[in-house]
């Protein structure tokens, strides 16, 4: 069978959840392959942006994402993050102001043949601020031996 590792795996179906706090959902749709997601929060919130794609278990997969953040502070939850409650994996939180950082997270999917992504703005806690989540993409990067 062919090894269609660097392929693309598709995250669509992105859904709104607030775990807490007043939050505003936002998307900029430029075309089919660049929206650009949001979390905004004056007064503070913990939400996210949630997606769940199939993979294979037993491979290496590279999630990666371009974040916009604006004015984040952190009174008591992380900051911003991508994050997966079933595989699990969490990239570094990040708060202030950034434009254009490049965030990536690899991580083996071990017996899991779903993937749960959150675009997050929060995380166990409140957070205020504007996050943007953009070029939010996966790949298969390798399979484990057989």
């Amino acid at each position: 069978s062919p090894n269609n590792t660097g392929k693309g795996v598709p995250l669509t179906e992105w859904r709104e959840h607030s775990f807490g706090g007043e939050v505003s959902f936002l998307r900029n749709q430029e075309g089919a392959e660049s929206t650009e997601l949001g979390i905004a929060s004056t007064t503070g919130g913990d939400a996210a942006w949630i997606t769940t794609t199939a993979i294979e278990p037993g491979a290496v997969y590279r999630l990666t994402a371009t974040l916009r953040l604006e004015g984040i502070e952190t009174p008591s939850g992380k900051g911003v993050i991508l994050y997966s409650p079933n595989i699990p994996f969490e990239s570094a939180p990040l708060k202030g102001s950034h434009v254009g950082t490049p965030v990536e997270v690899v991580f083996c999917s071990g017996i899991n043949d779903t993937c749960t992504i959150y675009c997050q703005l929060g995380g166990w806690g409140q957070v205020r601020g504007k996050a943007w989540f953009s070029g939010i993409a996966m790949e298969l990067l390798a399979r484990m031996a057989d």
